[in-house]
């Protein structure tokens, strides 16, 4: 099958905007459809006519252009205007901003996704009465040569964007020259609460005086001579950041001829920040912003932080030995795009304090500030050398010039600032008419880290090497290929968007009729006489074995890079599926017939999993077309597979209520119910970790797996549909195996399936990796034993199932029932009862765990019982046999193996007596996992016992209600009494001789 990439076609839609001019009456009926006029094609989109929650939403909107932004204007529900920013604040139905979305891809998100951010954790502070001040960020990051040459930001403003700056510290004295309140927004406001902007403030710009006007050179901010703004966030909770994002940013933009440089030390916000970033940057602003603390190792990137977008200047952080900063984040971003660019010092960073004193904190908040703080010191320079800049030079002139501490791009970026090589490349650049340096970079130089996602090929497809731009002239540069993959690889220098300093840029391969192998060659980027060389080895396996669609236009994670190829919450699961053979392409549009024609199986990560008018972040609904289309496609043979965490109840620290995510799981459930399956409507509180669910083993998706990790809400299942899954409180995983058609397997959680759940992160072990596995062979293979029932009469099961190939009855009569320590393994035949239906009934004549086995290929149906008619085992260890002497007046510990060969006993399945009665000088544990029971006698207590025997009495009762009891008899003192003759139960010596390795084994076969 050929595979192509779609593109999302921009369409008009002139008659829909003047359906939507006056507000909430024209908005888009559930019943109705809605005609979409495309000068190419015309198609009826049917909205749903399940239950939506029909609660207007503000959004916003961010036009290419002011052309745009004046019709977007005059035909939608305006709120509020950003005139600086090509931004409107707007009020409509989630059904009209799904239409929006088609006409205005990639311009349109939820206004409350740009009022809610997190500082960055660790944030650790000591004071200065603790500490030797150290000073040398300004030695690692080479700034002195440039104050020592008379540029150190004088003349320059930085924006402070932050919980606010203590003016009022010494150190920051005549500092902040403005201010701007962005603390309300959305119908709250929360007080700036400024102890951790007046540090970062510090960082950038501080002068190093403290109260008794003494200055240590040491404390001074890395651009000691340049001026703050401060744009101000109020504080919720711990670590939160509440503002008018859109409001600080247009005032920002409003004062492009002051503010030269913007902070952002935090992260965790708008989904994606680089339309502001962009216009910022068209005023000759340049954003710099941290990386954020979300740990080493892949896919780790703070989402949402401006910083991280792709016109930001993302800094990680680094420790005084140059090694990289233990909680600095990696990339990538969405898009596979590689994060961050730079490194600076990220621990111990001395700056000022909210309580007016210095002090030493970490973090990459602070590695972000001393880099503005050296792009405010280049500034200085360049202003005092009649250099022409834009942010475009200072980007690719920073990430050129930092020193590499031979780590991978996607954990160092460039590596660790130099300024003063920085300065040197500007001053030898070549330049155009105006004199303005010629500056180039091209990350990654090496993209090697994503070979597995974007290298690693197969024939017979067309994918791209995502790569990301950052020049001075984007209008000027040049892309040309050497080396053997010349054939296929190519590049549009179309798609190059004029005045963009860092955009992404897509190199297409084309594998159709290229033999397997491998392909080496380099991308050279060029600008004038500079050069970049991206080197890079194609590798083109066989053919795909089948294709799958990972559809991200129904889940808002992927907003936030969590969801995609290299997302946290899907990296690898897509590299598992490709192990497999299964070529994974993203999709974030309308799902059609048209488009799922081409695969084979569709995936919908975290489907509709937030929706909720306070809760930040929301999701397109799911149409009636595109369920018609998907159950259609499945009946035809596509295999659909669904993860979410369903309807959750959580306190919010915005309103300070009680909020619901996940309503819009009744769209989810108007399409799962077509198989059987659904989302449980009753809401779950937000559970504090991550669960256990066990798996049923009679379905090939559970194989030998006995439990998967669980965070998340329940499924409830009828008709063809099968629970393989479930925790104490309800099914977690369910499965259908379409007659004739393909397989769905859906499950209420996605921890499983992220990447810390795959790479056995959890408690479970490799458990939901082998689980992903067999998933994807299920999916794969062309034969079907379906499980239809099971009958369990006394010790007699009656089984059924179906055996299909590419949808057709074929011959497989055979069935296994597979042997352990108590039952023998044997092979029968089952009743063929035609159409493929086969039965079997087997009568179990032995007490044992029976499980009977249809195998064809990796695909099969299990069935299982138990037989126990005899009750559980007690045993004595050779150390304290029965008729044992304890000394007097000490305690006894006296053990005991206590297990039954069927059922799983606890200490409540047990009971003790001693002489026929119970003591307070008796205490016993048991420990199900080890079979051991510990009973301890207090022999002080006892009294008089000279020459008597005691009989300790354990009665234990299994699951089925077998019982026995052992007596156990012992005497307390140096004197042993005559043996009493006792016929001791058979029950209790009845399989002493069955290793005790067994048990274990046989319970988890049984799970």
């Amino acid at each position: 099958m050929k595979k192509t990439n779609y593109v999302i076609t921009i369409i008009m839609i002139f008659m829909f905007l003047s359906s939507v001019n006056t507000g909430s009456a024209n908005h888009i009926d559930n019943d109705s459809s809605i005609e979409i006029n495309d000068f190419v094609s015309r198609e009826v989109y049917q909205s749903p006519t399940y239950s939506v929650p029909e609660m207007e939403r503000e959004y916003v909107i961010f036009a290419k252009d002011y052309a745009q932004y004046d019709i977007l204007l005059d035909n939608l529900d305006v709120i509020t205007e950003f005139d600086s920013l090509r931004a409107i604040g707007f009020n409509a139905y989630p059904g009209d901003k799904y239409l929006l979305d088609l006409t205005y891809p990639d311009q349109v998100f939820d206004a409350a996704l740009f009022s809610e951010a997190r500082i960055p954790e660790p944030v650790t502070i000591h004071s200065d009465s603790a500490i030797a001040l150290d000073g040398n960020d300004e030695q690692i990051m080479n700034v002195e040569p440039l104050w020592d040459a008379g540029y150190n930001g004088t003349g320059v403003v930085v924006a402070v964007y932050d919980n606010g700056i203590n003016e009022n510290h010494p150190g920051l004295k005549d500092k902040v020259i403005d201010t701007y309140d962005a603390t309300y927004y959305l119908g709250y406001s929360y007080a700036a609460c400024k102890d951790h902007g007046t540090p970062v403030a510090g960082t950038i710009a501080g002068s190093g005086e403290d109260f008794s006007g003494n200055v240590n050179l040491d404390n001074r901010g890395m651009a000691f001579g340049a001026e703050l703004v401060s744009v101000e966030m109020g504080c919720v909770g711990e670590s939160g950041l509440w503002a008018n994002f859109l409001g600080g940013f247009e005032w920002i933009v409003e004062n492009n001829d002051t503010i030269k440089v913007v902070n952002t030390s935090w992260g965790g916000g708008g989904p994606s920040f680089d339309p502001i970033i962009r216009v910022l940057n068209s005023v000759n602003i340049t954003l710099v912003g941290s990386a954020g603390n979300e740990g080493p190792g892949s896919f780790t990137t703070a989402n949402g932080s401006p910083g991280n977008a792709i016109s930001g200047i993302s800094v990680g952080g680094i420790d005084y030995n140059q090694n990289m900063f233990s909680s600095s984040s990696t990339g990538p971003i969405p898009g596979l795009l590689y994060k961050p660019d730079v490194l600076a010092p990220a621990v111990q960073v001395v700056t000022t304090l909210l309580d007016g004193t210095y002090g030493e904190i970490s973090g990459t908040s602070f590695s972000s500030p001393l880099t503005a703080g050296a792009v405010a010191t280049l500034i200085s320079a360049m202003d005092a050398n009649d250099i022409p800049y834009n942010p475009g030079v200072i980007k690719a002139a920073l990430m050129s010039g930092a020193s590499s501490i031979g780590l991978n791009e996607m954990t160092q970026g460039q590596g660790i600032v130099d300024l003063n090589n920085t300065w040197s490349l500007i001053l030898n650049a070549d330049t155009d008419s105006k004199g303005m340096p010629m500056m180039l970079e091209v990350t990654p130089h090496n993209p090697s880290f994503i070979s597995k996602y974007t290298l690693d090929v197969f024939q017979d497809i067309t994918t791209t090497i995502p790569l990301t731009l950052i020049t001075s002239h984007p209008d000027e540069v040049n892309v040309a290929f050497t080396g053997d993959f010349v054939s296929f690889a190519s590049f549009d220098s179309s798609n190059l968007e004029a005045g963009v300093y860092s955009q992404p840029i897509e190199i297409e391969l084309d594998t159709n009729g290229i033999s397997e192998g491998s392909y080496s060659g380099q991308v050279i980027v060029s600008l004038g006489t500079s050069e970049v060389a991206v080197s890079f080895t194609v590798k083109v396996g066989d053919k795909a074995k089948a294709f799958m669609l990972m559809d991200l236009g129904h889940t808002n994670w992927d907003l936030q890079g969590q969801d995609g190829l290299a997302g946290p919450n899907t990296a690898l699961t897509v590299s598992l599926a490709k192990d497999n053979g299964i070529w994974v392409e993203v999709y974030n549009d309308r799902i059609t017939s048209s488009v799922l024609e081409d695969y084979d199986i569709l995936w919908m990560p975290d489907a509709l999993d937030l929706e909720d008018i306070d809760e930040i972040g929301s999701v397109n609904p799911l149409y009636d077309d595109e369920i018609t289309a998907i159950v259609n496609w499945v009946d035809a043979g596509g295999s659909y597979l669904v993860d979410f965490n369903g309807l959750t109840e959580f306190e919010s620290e915005i309103t300070g209520g009680t909020i619901q995510a996940g309503l819009n799981a009744s769209g989810i459930n108007h399409l799962l119910s077509e198989f059987g399956i659904s989302a449980s409507t009753t809401p779950i509180v937000y559970p504090s970790a991550p669960g256990i669910a066990s798996l049923y083993n009679f379905s090939s998706p559970s194989g030998s797996v006995n439990r998967i990790t669980h965070f998340g809400n329940y499924l409830e299942v009828s008709g063809d549909a099968k629970a393989i899954g479930y925790d104490k409180a309800g099914i977690s995983t369910a499965i259908n195996d379409v007659i004739g058609g393909g397989r769905v397997l859906v499950t209420s959680t996605n921890f499983w399936m992220d990447s810390s759940g795959i790479s056995g992160g959890y408690s479970v072990g490799d458990t939901n990796r082998q689980f992903a596995d067999n998933m994807f062979k299920w999916f794969l293979e062309d034969e079907q034993i379906k499980f239809i029932s099971s009958d369990i009469d006394g010790n007699t099961i009656t089984g059924k199932y179906q055996a299909l190939k590419d949808g057709s009855p074929f011959a497989h009569p055979e069935v296994q029932l597979l042997g352990n320590n108590l039952v023998n393994a044997t092979t029968f035949t089952a009743t063929d009862l035609g159409d493929g239906i086969y039965e079997f009934t087997y009568t179990a004549e032995t007490d044992g765990f029976h499980r009977f086995q249809v195998v064809s290929g990796d695909n099969y149906a299990a069935w299982e019982f138990s037989v126990d008619t005899q009750g559980p085992v007690v045993e004595t260890f050779a150390e304290n046999p029965n008729f044992t002497g304890f000394p007097a007046n000490q305690k006894a510990f006296i053990p005991f193996n206590v297990y039954d060969l069927i059922s799983e006993l606890s200490k409540t399945d047990i009971t003790i007596t001693l002489d026929g009665s119970t003591y307070d000088l008796l205490t016993y544990s048991y420990n199900p996992s080890e079979l051991k029971l510990i009973v301890t006698i207090d022999g002080s207590l006892l009294g008089n016992t000279s020459l008597h025997w005691y009989i300790l009495s354990i009665t234990a009762i299994d699951e089925s209600d077998n019982s026995n009891t052992f007596d156990y008899y012992f005497y307390v003192g140096a004197e042993q009494p005559e043996i009493p003759t006792v016929d001791e139960s058979p029950i209790s010596l009845l399989f002493f001789f069955v290793p005790l390795i067994a048990i274990p084994i046989l319970r988890k076969i049984k799970k």
